[in-house]
């Protein structure tokens, strides 16, 4: 099955994991919601459940302590939800999107020193095998190249005196 990113439709990739442009989860291309859908219910795109969640615990929270306070409080609670929720998507992509720095910014300088010189000697194995690969392309026998001639020029060729 094939999975997408739904900020990111070029990002394609078989089974579920994570966008590498975003760090969103991918979602299945099938289950995609058009772009009508979406315009259909606006509020779709900024309810994030468990912010809805939250703040439900935290209406909950007043009513039970200070009960005078819930009439004053859900409509601020109703209107912190989108940018609340906004607020958790683009917390949840940098979090996710931290995952992916540079093992530079993390590691000590030996340990990256260490790290490069791994990698330098794994490029070198690999020119060293890409370049046996060539060299055995080169001294492989070459085959001579069958020109077939085409049927008016057999003809000619037949009728032609030989020289």
């Amino acid at each position: 099955m094939t999975y997408t990113c739904p900020m990111h439709p070029e990002v394609r990739q078989e089974g579920p994991g994570k966008c590498p442009k975003c760090g969103m989860p991918l979602v299945s291309a099938d289950s995609k919601r058009s772009a009508s859908q979406w315009l259909s219910n606006p509020l779709a795109m900024c309810l994030n459940p468990k912010v809805l969640a939250g703040l439900a615990v935290v209406a909950v929270a007043v009513f039970v302590f200070q009960p005078r306070l819930l009439s004053a409080a859900l409509p601020v609670l109703l209107l912190a939800a989108c940018p609340l929720s906004m607020a958790a998507m683009m917390w949840g992509t940098r979090q996710s999107s931290g995952s992916r720095t540079p093992a530079s910014s993390t590691l000590s300088p030996e340990a990256r020193l260490a790290d490069l010189r791994a990698e330098l000697a794994r490029v070198e194995a690999e020119r060293i095998r890409l370049s046996a690969e060539l060299d055995a392309a080169h001294s492989a026998p070459v085959l001579p190249v069958n020109t077939q001639v085409g049927l008016g020029q057999k003809a000619e060729q037949a009728a032609a005196p030989p020289v």
